[in-house]
């Protein structure tokens, strides 16, 4: 259901821009919605990495198979962070953009620890 996150400046940067995102989606529909469209540019983003055409559908295909899950994980995850730093911002009246990215790697550092002992066993 989560994945481990990469300890990284561009995944802190991600994140902030998908917690902007994920605060305009006010239901479960918006927030599918973003997740796909999100996928939807990595899948493009591959196909240009690559030199593929737009519309090759072996390559969609060949990347939904071999990414699309782990995606989703990434994507989850990244919701659990979303909901620490929600609370966090409450409690100390803080906005996304106050979070700083040592921040993130405390909070990261305690998801990456607590994924198979705590979050997998959640929906087991």
């Amino acid at each position: 259901m989560f994945c481990k996150l990469e300890q990284n400046e561009s995944t802190f940067l991600f994140f902030k821009e998908y917690f902007k995102s994920l605060m305009k989606a006010t239901s479960t529909d918006k927030v599918q919605n973003l997740d796909l469209q999100l996928q939807l540019q990595e899948i493009k983003n591959h196909l240009n990495v690559n030199n593929k055409n737009q519309k090759d559908n072996k390559e969609c295909i060949k990347w939904i198979e071999e990414n699309s899950k782990n995606y989703r994980l990434y994507l989850n995850t990244l919701k659990i962070v979303k909901l620490i730093f929600d609370c966090i911002c409450e409690i100390e009246n803080k906005t996304i953009d106050q979070i700083i990215y040592e921040d993130f790697k405390k909070v990261e550092a305690i998801i990456n620890n607590e994924k198979e002992s705590i979050l997998e066993n959640i929906f087991s």
